[in-house]
């Protein structure tokens, strides 16, 4: 019979599972942020659009690292 996994264990999990979903927010949230100006971007493309997302969730990501390294 398998053991329930430790208390340790089950929270780096929900902490794995948490970044995961950070990540996901902030691209959807870019994508989003960024369709929204497009009417005020002279030189709009599927690159710019790409590279601006990347460049967004990068930094999000970072926050994301800054406030588990204060714990």
């Amino acid at each position: 019979m398998s053991q329930p996994p430790a208390c340790g264990q089950g929270r780096a999990q929900f902490l794995r599972i948490q970044k995961f979903a950070a990540l996901v927010f902030a691209v959807v949230q870019s994508v989003g942020q960024l369709s929204y100006i497009r009417p005020f971007v002279s030189d709009w493309s599927p690159f710019w659009l790409a590279d601006s997302v990347a460049t967004l969730t990068a930094g999000a990501m970072i926050l994301v690292w800054v406030s588990a390294r204060s714990h």
